[in-house]
């Protein structure tokens, strides 16, 4: 296995390409008043909805990219501790 197989940097940028879009289009309902956005128990309309929404983008990104980032290389070394297990029992048997 690649040792650097999930970078941050990639995670990050993949979850901000996500997000920004769907953000976006959330400011735009706040914006024109027919949705708001959702922030500290309150709903902004308008362009403190736009402005919250647009900022949310890389905090966002930012949680889901650290705690998937995490949990990935953390099951990577699982993976890798077992297989180095299972390749060092294979290879007394066959002594």
């Amino acid at each position: 296995m690649e040792s650097n197989r999930f970078s941050f940097k990639k995670l990050f940028s993949a979850y901000f390409g996500f997000n920004a879009p769907i953000c976006i289009i959330t400011g735009l309902l706040a914006l024109f008043d027919i949705s708001g956005v959702y922030f500290n128990e309150r709903s902004m309309v308008g362009i403190s909805g736009f402005a919250v929404s647009i900022f949310l983008i890389p905090f966002i990104s930012l949680i889901l990219a650290f705690t998937n980032w995490v949990a990935l290389n953390i099951g990577q070394h699982i993976c890798e501790a077992v297989l180095n297990l299972t390749r060092k029992r294979n290879s007394r048997v066959k002594e």
